[in-house]
C-alpha cells in the first residue's frame, strides 16, 4: 500500500494532516487493509494504534476527534458531510462511525489490493 497515496487521499476528504490525530486514522486504514481476513473492533484498532505510536488508547480517541472535527467544521468540508448523509450538519458523527466510513471508503475507492 502507497501511504503516500493514502495521505493524499485523506487531505482531498478534507482531513488535516496537522493534527496528531492524522496519523493515527491513516494508520488506521492500513490496519484494515492489511486484516481484512479479521473482523477488528474500534478497540481492537485503538489498542493496535498505541501499541505502534506507544500512546494511550484514550489519547488516540481524542486525537483522531480532533482531526474529525478539524474536517467537519473546516473550510472544504462539503464532501466529508456528504459521505454522512444521515448525520444532521451541525452534529459530528462518532469516531467509530467516522473511521468505519473512512475505511470503507479508502478500500472501495482507493483501489487497494485486499489480497
Amino acid at each position: 500500500m502507497d501511504s503516500r497515496y493514502t495521505a493524499n487521499s485523506l487531505i482531498s476528504l478534507g482531513l488535516c494532516p496537522k493534527y496528531k490525530g492524522y496519523i493515527y486514522v491513516n494508520y488506521a486504514i492500513e490496519l484494515a487493509v492489511k486484516n481484512t481476513d479479521k473482523d477488528l473492533s474500534l478497540t481492537d484498532i485503538y489498542k493496535e494504534i498505541a501499541k505502534r505510536f506507544g500512546v494511550k488508547p484514550a489519547a488516540i480517541q481524542t486525537d483522531i476527534r480532533k482531526v474529525l472535527e478539524g474536517a467537519w467544521y473546516g473550510e472544504s468540508n462539503q464532501f466529508i458531510r456528504s459521505l454522512f448523509c444521515d448525520c444532521d450538519d451541525n452534529k459530528l458523527p462518532s469516531n467509530g462511525a467516522f473511521l468505519g466510513l473512512i475505511i470503507l471508503f479508502a478500500t472501495k475507492t482507493m483501489n487497494f489490493d485486499m489480497d
